[in-house]
């Protein structure tokens, strides 16, 4: 890169062939195959593709319906199940979702890549819940803030659940119960005829 700089400039220097014999030696450089064995270590195509938010739709898609029955079962057929979309204020009503429960002492890969600048290292945690903790329920298409008789700190990220209540005028959503989804029935298995 250096010689070919000098060479377009035409003047003398010590990274250009000499003018002359009379300046001294021409030593000639050896050139050798070179094969790049760098490969390896080449970061691959970088893929996003380990997401959550399509288990978390399939999984509400898979329990909507059993869930749907279990809260009528609960709050009576008369209930009106309703998704987020379609919510008006003041309604009594059951809406299922999957519960987003944030977190602000939560650890964080990216809160730690962004602090990284500071070497000072992180004080040890004993809990990671606080009072400013929020519970909110989302379905395919919304997401809304939950309050009311519901316990937070008993309450994880993408548990499915149905809950009765309304809609405040502050766009919160007023839990008065909720239910979870019971567990299937066990599949008959056949007896054994022997202990091996």
């Amino acid at each position: 890169m250096f010689s070919d700089l000098s060479a377009q400039r035409g003047g003398s220097s010590l990274l250009c062939r000499p003018a002359s014999e009379d300046q001294g030696p021409v030593f000639e450089r050896t050139s050798l195959d070179y094969s790049p064995s760098t490969e390896r270590y080449r970061v691959g195509e970088r893929s996003f593709n380990r997401q959550y938010a399509h288990i978390y739709a399939a999984r509400l898609m898979e329990m909507r319906p059993l869930l749907s029955e279990t809260a009528k079962h609960k709050w009576g057929s008369d209930v009106h199940i309703r998704k987020l979309c379609d919510l008006e204020t003041g309604e009594q009503c059951c809406i299922v979702g999957t519960l987003f429960k944030r977190m602000d002492l939560q650890p964080s890969i990216l809160k730690e890549i962004s602090e990284e600048h500071n070497l000072l290292p992180q004080p040890a945690r004993t809990k990671y819940i606080t009072e400013a903790d929020e519970l909110i329920l989302e379905d395919e298409l919304q997401r809304i803030k939950l309050e009311g008789k519901i316990d937070r700190d008993k309450c994880v990220t993408g548990s499915v659940i149905a809950i009765y209540g309304a809609e405040k005028n502050d766009g919160k959503f007023t839990v008065e119960d909720f239910c979870t989804a019971d567990l299937p029935s066990q599949v008959p298995r056949p007896a054994l005829s022997s202990d091996k």
